[in-house]
C-alpha cells in the first residue's frame, strides 16, 4: 500500500509479497509480534484484515521520515519507494547526475525547468522545446499541410473556429 509519512504531503509505497518479507517488515517497525498475530499470519489473512493492518502500518509511517523508511526497508529486503513530487524529483542527486532536467525559455511564462526523456542516445542529443502556444502553428497546419487559402483561414478566424496567433505573428483572434 501507500502510506502517509512524517511531513507535509509525504507518502511511502510498501510492497510485501512473501511471509518472510512481512516478518522483516515487522522487525523494522519494532513490532515483531505482528508476524505471529493470527490476523496477519499469511497473505490471505493479511488481505482479509487489511484495514486493521493498514492502520497499524500508517501509525508507524506517520511518525517517520519517508526517505529513511525507504532506505531502511530496502536494506531489510522489503520493496519500498517514496512517492515524489516535482520538487523532490528536481532535487534528486541521481536525476541531477543524469541531467534529467533542462531549463527552457518559454515565450510567455519565462524560464522553466522541464523533464527530459528518461532514455539517452549515444549519438543523438535530445533538444526539447517549449509546448506550442495556442494557435502557434495555425498557419503551418492549415495553409501548408492542409492547403487552406488565406481567405478561408481568415473566415475560420472571423467565425471563432480557430484562435491564437500563427507562427508568423498574425493575430487570428478578435
Amino acid at each position: 500500500g501507500v502510506f502517509r509519512a512524517w511531513g507535509v504531503d509525504r507518502w511511502l509505497a510498501i510492497a510485501v509479497q512473501k511471509d518472510e518479507e512481512f516478518t522483516a517488515l515487522c522487525a523494522v517497525m519494532g513490532q515483531p509480534e505482528l508476524a505471529k498475530d493470527p490476523r496477519f499470519k499469511d497473505m490471505a489473512t493479511r488481505k482479509k484484515n487489511e484495514t486493521a493492518l493498514n492502520a497499524i502500518m500508517e501509525a508507524w509511517t506517520r511518525e517517520r521520515d519517508r526517505d529513511w523508511m525507504a532506505t531502511t526497508l530496502a536494506k531489510a529486503g522489503i520493496a519500498a519507494a517514496p512517492s515524489r513530487n516535482g520538487a523532490d524529483l528536481m532535487a534528486d542527486p541521481h536525476l541531477k547526475a543524469r541531467n534529467a532536467f533542462k531549463t527552457l525559455q518559454h515565450p510567455e511564462i519565462g524560464e522553466r525547468r522541464v523533464a527530459l526523456p528518461p532514455w539517452k542516445f549515444t549519438e543523438l542529443e535530445m533538444k526539447p522545446k517549449y509546448s506550442p502556444l495556442l494557435g502557434e502553428y495555425n498557419h503551418y497546419i492549415l495553409e501548408e499541410l492542409l492547403g487552406y487559402g488565406k481567405d478561408e483561414i481568415q473566415r475560420l478566424s472571423d467565425n471563432d473556429i480557430i484562435l491564437g496567433e500563427d507562427r508568423k505573428g498574425k493575430v487570428l483572434e478578435k
